[in-house]
């Protein structure tokens, strides 16, 4: 009987390493973190060249608001699936990239990499799982799987990968997600990171309505708060039996099989040592954020995600009304010293645009009034998640 594959992804800084520890701790699960992101983005270039021959094929995933290239796109991604030639001509590329991509968290993957091959974007995942069960073989392993962020989009496709296949959304309150990033000292601006998260959500939602049986949503807050009863939730899920290590910290490993430190700035960990056999995580990282976070940016960060706050359970602590301003001067401080690298040359907005944009949203939004369906998309991806959004 071959595993059931499946993928755990969201927003960074959600808890998803923590779910990855977890569930490969189980004896009869294998998941593996950050591997494959790289394949996920030549997927995504596939497309974005065919609809803009210059199409800059380092870019971040996009957040798709706003923009009628990138919805267009996204719209492209969501027709189709992984079985999608891949150029021959860029698989090497692929493997270089997954090398690097892999290093720090699923290094384990590296002398198996000449496998990673194929004709079809499903083919070359299809090798990625089996490069994964080799790496970290378990016996008996009936899932078989892997962790990464930013991909939600790309959960139909996987999907496909095989008549069983499961997606795990995590979720987490923006607000701590904000602020782990910012007291990381890596930042990512502030616009970014809100509307990365929205899309996440918004996306984990749609697809659990969608496919009820194969995409389950957890909440960051769940997991440390309610460890067992989270972890037995992943194990029915996806058919395996409950096994206590998954929520014993001393038995959470890495991806090169040593004793995992959490890799966030706010752990999850018990403050002191371990006990043996200890159940459960520390509780205290769900609320850091209060502490963190002034309120100008609390401010922010609830006029932006309002809709989907609300949606998850998430309390916005600051007004949201009609009449509530935007504070702008957060948006704006964008100093690249503070920005990650990688981020800087994707860090430039017309701000004065985005305010006209997230404040007709934020007002239409309010009077819950239906649109056209392609309106309601262009300011929730999805006019079925429009409609939900408005009545939370």
């Amino acid at each position: 009987m071959q595993p059931t594959p499946f993928l755990v992804t969201g927003m960074f800084r959600s808890g998803t390493t923590l779910a990855a520890r977890m569930l490969h701790a189980n004896r009869h699960v294998i998941c593996a973190s950050d591997p494959y992101a790289p394949i996920f983005k030549l997927f995504r270039n596939h497309f974005g060249r065919r609809l803009r021959p210059d199409f800059d094929p380092e870019s971040p995933l996009h957040d798709y608001y706003f923009d009628a290239f990138q919805h267009s796109l996204f719209q492209a991604l969501q027709a189709s699936d992984f079985e999608v030639p891949v150029d021959a001509a860029l698989i090497a590329d692929a493997v270089a990239r997954v090398r690097r991509h892999s290093t720090e968290y699923s290094p384990l993957i590296h002398p198996l990499l000449p496998e990673l091959t194929g004709r079809t974007f499903a083919e070359l995942l299809r090798a990625g799982l089996g490069i994964l069960e080799k790496a970290y073989p378990k016996s008996g392993a009936r899932a078989l799987g892997f962790k990464e962020v930013w991909v939600g989009e790309f959960t139909p496709q996987f999907l496909t990968l095989a008549p069983g296949s499961r997606v795990v959304h995590i979720v987490r309150d923006p607000r701590a997600v904000v602020a782990s990033n910012y007291v990381s000292g890596a930042r990512y601006p502030l616009l970014f990171l809100i509307r990365q998260w929205r899309k996440q959500a918004t996306l984990a939602w749609l697809y659990a309505q969608r496919y009820p049986e194969r995409v389950l949503v957890l909440k960051f807050e769940d997991m440390v708060s309610e460890s067992r009863a989270t972890a037995e939730k992943l194990c029915r899920f996806l058919g395996v039996e409950f096994d206590p290590a998954m929520i014993d910290p001393s038995c959470l490993k890495d991806g090169a099989n040593q004793p995992w430190t959490q890799n966030t700035s706010y752990t999850t960990l018990p403050e002191a040592a371990p006990s043996p056999r200890t159940e459960g995580f520390n509780r205290s990282a769900v609320e850091k954020w209060r502490s963190a976070l002034p309120e100008s940016y609390l401010r922010v960060i609830d006029r932006l995600t309002c809709f989907e706050m609300k949606s998850f359970g998430y309390e916005p602590l600051c007004p949201s009304g009609p009449a509530a301003s935007l504070d702008m001067d957060l948006l704006l401080e964008n100093d690249p010293t503070q920005l990650s690298d990688w981020i800087k040359p994707y860090s430039q907005y017309d701000y004065f645009r985005e305010m006209l944009e997230e404040n007709a949203r934020h007002q239409i939004m309010g009077t819950g009034r239906r649109l056209a369906a392609k309106a309601e998309a262009r300011l929730a991806l999805d006019s079925e998640a429009y409609a939900h959004l408005t009545r939370a």
